[in-house]
């Protein structure tokens, strides 16, 4: 993996920007959702993709409805327990 160094600015009400090149490699668009994720001291920024998007890639594993609900319901369980 390449890695590239760029350096953007933070504007006048804290927000964020990206150089052009930035943009561009990353394909991101005006108005386009953008998940910001904290590692320690590093910032990581990932594209959020529209459901259609969503749709189109690959399927990573199969579960029916009722596999789904029991598992949020152990979840929950798991969750709710530990407060």
């Amino acid at each position: 993996m390449t890695v590239k160094s760029y350096t953007g600015i933070v504007g006048s009400k804290n927000e964020l920007f990206p150089p052009k090149e930035v943009r561009e490699a990353l394909g991101i668009k005006s108005g386009q959702k953008i998940l910001y994720l904290l590692k320690g001291k590093e910032l990581v920024v990932r594209i959020v993709p529209s459901f259609e998007e969503a749709l189109k890639q690959p399927k990573f594993a199969e579960t029916s409805v009722e596999e789904f609900e029991n598992e949020m319901e152990e979840w929950q369980k798991k969750k709710f327990s530990k407060q």
